[in-house]
């Protein structure tokens, strides 16, 4: 397979392969036979002395994935306010889809460019069960402006990997010059701060180690590893496990013992997050848009501001993974992405109290309910002395 070309030798488009979006959204989309066409040019895997030939299939995906910006803003602005009527302590946040996840998903599947319906995300983290079906509920009854679609409730039946999350397909519904973006599809996930720890957790793994875990691919323990846990949460919660796991608690936990052994997976775990170094920090109240962008080969993660035409610095380069994101509160940006700071403590402080638990018992260890994890970094560094 060719390799992904290094940014030093892809020609400057002014963004197109990176996340640099105009001054002014786009709000006139290209139109879907366009759409359709970019996408199976760029399905393709595309040596790099061939880019120059697909200019304009890169510049024709770079405007549709632009045309989901306003949708995905507006749907996050609803999305905080009914969440937070709910649970007051939500995490709220929304990301459009990088373009080499688009490709990846392209490759992976026969679906077309314009029918991919989670360009656009938004996400809400809540406390419990209770708060996720209540949000549900008031969508799925139509208490928004904009359309709901379908639901896939990944919490009744949960993916083969583990993941459990409930998403609600949405279509937006603008006035005036945003009636040309009505139709555009934002996914909306709502899942508990369990699903999330699990769910972040697994990517940040993927992300360290270089393997789509989230896909299904990669170390087969690590996969099982992350089943298993997600089938101990799914009986906690009182939901439905992943088929083919243990129906035994017992034999569950045995079994996750038997493969953290095997993989020293909790100290892997909390060495991920002690050896990524965060660059830029953004400091202050207010939320907005913002690049997070994490190289696996340097072990670092840069948080910078949105500015609207100087996104990014190129495309990514291998083992590099970039995201624009947005958030409605600075401090929320960590615990609704920890996977792209690699901090996994969450799920760890879990797994510590799941299978040590007369260990976490004495330390005072508990299953995190806010991600206020500073007792947890002193526990840590007490080890470490």
């Amino acid at each position: 397979m060719t390799s992904a070309p290094s940014p030093a030798t892809l020609p400057d488009w002014g963004g197109l392969l990176d996340d640099r979006f105009s001054e002014t959204p786009v709000l006139t989309p290209p139109d879907r036979a366009s759409v359709v066409a970019a996408g199976d040019r760029l399905r393709e895997v595309i040596p790099a002395d061939a880019y120059d030939n697909h200019a304009e299939a890169f510049r024709i995906a770079h405007d549709w994935r632009e045309a989901h910006l306003v949708p995905m803003h507006r749907m996050l602005v609803g999305l905080s306010a009914r969440a937070r009527s709910v649970a007051p302590d939500a995490i709220v946040a929304g990301r459009i889809k990088r373009l080499s996840s688009v490709r990846k998903k392209l490759r992976r599947s026969r679906i077309n460019l314009w029918d991919i319906q989670d360009i656009a995300g938004v996400r809400a983290i809540v406390p419990d069960m209770d708060a996720v079906q209540e949000i549900v509920r008031r969508y799925e009854s139509g208490q928004s402006r904009h359309r709901w679609a379908k639901s896939d409730n990944h919490i009744a039946e949960p993916k083969a990997s583990g993941y459990r999350s409930h998403h609600l397909m949405m279509r937006f519904v603008g006035d005036g010059e945003l009636a040309a973006l009505n139709r555009r599809s934002v996914e909306i996930q709502v899942r508990t701060r369990l699903q999330h720890s699990w769910a972040t957790a697994l990517e940040a793994v993927g992300l360290m180690r270089g393997e789509d875990l989230k896909a299904g691919e990669g170390n087969a323990d690590w996969l099982r590893f992350f089943a298993l846990i997600s089938g101990q949460f799914a009986e906690e919660e009182r939901q439905p496990m992943v088929p083919g796991l243990p129906e035994e608690r017992a034999h569950r936990l045995e079994e996750i013992r038997h493969i953290e052994d095997q993989l020293g997976a909790i100290a892997t775990l909390e060495s991920y997050n002690a050896a990524i170094r965060r660059i830029g920090t953004v400091h202050g109240a207010r939320g907005g848009r913002f690049t997070i962008r994490f190289d696996r080969h340097a072990q670092s993660v840069t948080v910078t501001p949105f500015y609207a035409g100087r996104m990014g610095d190129g495309a990514e380069a291998e083992g590099q993974d970039v995201v624009v994101v947005e958030v409605d509160r600075i401090d929320a940006l960590a615990e609704a992405y920890p996977n792209y700071f690699a901090d996994v403590t969450a799920l760890s402080a879990h797994l510590r109290k799941m299978i040590q638990p007369e260990e976490a018992a004495q330390e005072g260890i508990r299953a995190p309910g806010n991600h206020k994890l500073s007792w947890l970094h002193d526990y840590l560094n007490r080890l470490r002395k």
